[in-house]
């Protein structure tokens, strides 16, 4: 089994799938520097969007989607991906994580069929069709999100209703910012 990080091309495969994830507004906001046996994540400050994304949440998220792309497509090497997240947050605020590998045990199906999606992504910008999702499949996402150490709370009608006018009202207010225009 030849580790992850030990060829160019091993490092390339990780890297192509990291960069394959989704991003806020396709800023592609992270960056890689692959050391001998592991591999550091840092956010691309450069790339935030000040006036849509002042406190860097969507850049964090976008981060966060780029890293498990790393740590799947290690998965694909036979490997595990041991994460040490925000190793030096006051020396260096843009380093979101260190990633190293252990021997693991072959990826389960599931996780392939994960991985051979990477290259497949792209973003819906139009509305679901409001059908109710089935209970195994909110049942599996609840449980996929705890494995990632996150809550999933599904929201009903009224929830949904309040969030959706926040989000509504939020979109109004930016839409007459010109610094928010000229950003997009």
């Amino acid at each position: 089994m030849v580790k992850p990080f030990a060829t160019p091309s091993g490092v390339r495969r990780i890297v192509e799938a990291a960069v394959a994830a989704p991003s806020v507004h396709n800023t592609q906001p992270w960056l890689f520097y692959h050391l001998k046996d592991s591999m550091t994540v840092y956010a691309d400050l450069r790339r935030q969007l000040r006036v849509a994304d002042p406190l860097g949440r969507c850049l964090a998220m976008s981060c966060g989607a780029a890293l498990f792309n790393m740590r799947l497509a290690i998965r694909m090497t036979g490997y595990e991906a041991r994460v040490l997240p925000l190793p030096a947050p006051r020396g260096a605020p843009d380093l979101l994580a260190v990633v190293r590998t252990v021997p693991g045990e072959p990826p389960p199906p599931n996780e392939q069929r994960l991985h051979a999606v990477i290259p497949r992504r792209r973003t819906n910008r139009f509305p679901f069709d409001g059908r109710s999702l089935p209970q195994e499949t909110v049942v599996a996402l609840v449980a996929a999100a705890r494995e990632e150490g996150a809550t999933l709370v599904m929201l009903n009608g009224r929830a949904t209703r309040k969030i959706l006018d926040m989000v509504a009202t939020a979109d109004q207010a930016l839409s007459r910012d010109e610094a928010y225009r000229r950003e997009l």
